[in-house]
């Protein structure tokens, strides 16, 4: 059985019950609900499981669902008919076309949205991802009280490090305009945001968020059964990164940092996928140096983990990843940005400026010659994460779910 699967099935028993006619939130998330490789899926899940417990939740919106692991099959909607044959086809069309006419996770996102945005139903609380624009206003018309789930940062920080980048790429880097406008207008309707990390916060503080009307339901977690760590059986240095490169992941920084040092036997793994962008810009580089494998998607990424001496993310901007939690149960020490959980990574790791190559490469040659604190910090980080579960986050977006609905009375 999945990590997921047994996720949902331990608490199936608590969440079997028919839902209230009269409870109060609907939770929308662009996920496949119980696929494991939907990356949102398991925050979904966690997210709605103490509402089902305690009657709260009205309907669960996905995109589409597996088994429901005893959540109850009348409180969960696929607004898009057939699940994922029609965005399946979608993506195909998109693949198949020798030009590049639309996006196609845009298109499927718009058309889930608008179709929530028609059948949003009663109820009194609308959560929702960023993307949902067209669900936020009609929240707000409705007299709803809209709650958004931030992932990252406030969008017009985020844009703003996006254009800062493009100044610096060679090539033609491409900004996502239409994502940051329906980012933008979500928050605009928004009456509550959920966040996951302190730095999260302080970006909706500088734009004039009410500080009152934040809550933060982080830190995520992973399975520390899954990520652990092995005795190494070599005495190669290798420093893994792991996301899906995009311009804001910072790789050109790591890049920098990994010619910068003068480390022998030492190797750089990147595993993830790479924007058309960073591999137009990037591409030839990680090629042509014998030192640097680039893995592409990895599907045991937990054995990735096991193999490496350090982990460093060079973020330019990050909500929570759960890349954090995966390398510190695997007992790395990190090496990551100011811009991201820094309260969760504490004493575990190491943190420097954006877009410093030099600071990179200083932490990563101090772990390389102090392996001792090294070893420390991957402990303390493994700590950190055994001593937090998906069961706390469920609790938190419950509670804050409580506190919004004792402020509506």
């Amino acid at each position: 059985m999945s990590q997921l699967s047994e996720s949902f099935s331990a608490v199936a028993s608590i969440t079997s019950h028919s839902m209230s006619e009269g409870a109060p939130i609907s939770v929308v998330s662009f996920s496949h609900l119980g696929y494991d490789s939907d990356q949102i899926s398991e925050v979904t899940y966690h997210t709605v499981a103490k509402l089902a417990d305690d009657d709260l939740l009205h309907t669960l919106f996905v995109l589409d669902v597996e088994p429901t692991f005893g959540l109850d099959e009348q409180v969960i909607e696929t607004p898009i008919p057939g699940g994922k044959t029609l965005p399946r086809l979608i993506y195909l069309l998109d693949g198949l076309s020798p030009v590049d006419f639309f996006d196609a996770r845009q298109a499927i996102s718009t058309l889930f949205d608008r179709l929530v945005a028609r059948n949003i139903g009663d109820g009194r609380i609308v959560h929702v991802f960023p993307e949902f624009q067209h669900t936020a206003k009609q929240a707000k018309r409705r007299q709803l009280t809209t709650v958004v789930y931030a992932r990252a940062c406030h969008p017009a920080g985020t844009l703003q490090l996006y254009e800062k980048e493009q100044s610096r790429f060679d090539t033609d880097m491409q900004i996502p305009y239409d994502w940051f406008n329906r980012s933008l207008r979500t928050y605009d309707h928004a009456d509550y945001v959920f966040y996951l990390c302190d730095y999260v916060k302080e970006t909706f503080l500088e734009r004039g968020f009410p500080e009152d009307r934040l809550f933060k339901v982080g830190p995520l977690t992973v399975d520390p059964d899954i990520y652990h760590p092995t005795p190494s059986d070599t005495d190669e240095f290798v420093v893994l990164a792991v996301s899906n490169m995009t311009p804001l992941k910072g790789t050109r920084y790591l890049l920098d940092a990994w010619e910068l040092l003068d480390i022998d036997n030492a190797r750089l793994v990147l595993c993830g996928g790479m924007s058309d962008d960073v591999r137009a810009e990037l591409g030839e580089r990680i090629d042509d140096d014998e030192s640097i494998d680039h893995l592409g998607h990895v599907d045991d990424i937990a054995e990735q983990y096991r193999q490496a001496s350090v982990f460093v993310h060079p973020s330019l901007t990050e909500g929570f990843g759960k890349v954090y939690a995966e390398a510190m149960a695997s007992e790395l020490p990190v090496v990551a940005t100011e811009n991201g959980p820094t309260e969760f990574i504490d004493d575990a790791g190491l943190i420097v400026p954006i877009r410093n190559a030099e600071a990179i490469a200083e932490k990563l040659r101090y772990l390389y010659g102090n392996p001792d604190e090294a070893r420390r910090m991957g402990e303390r980080g493994r700590a950190i994460v055994q001593a937090n579960s998906w069961e706390g986050f469920s609790e938190r977006v419950l509670n804050g779910h409580r506190f919004v609905l004792e402020s509506l009375d």
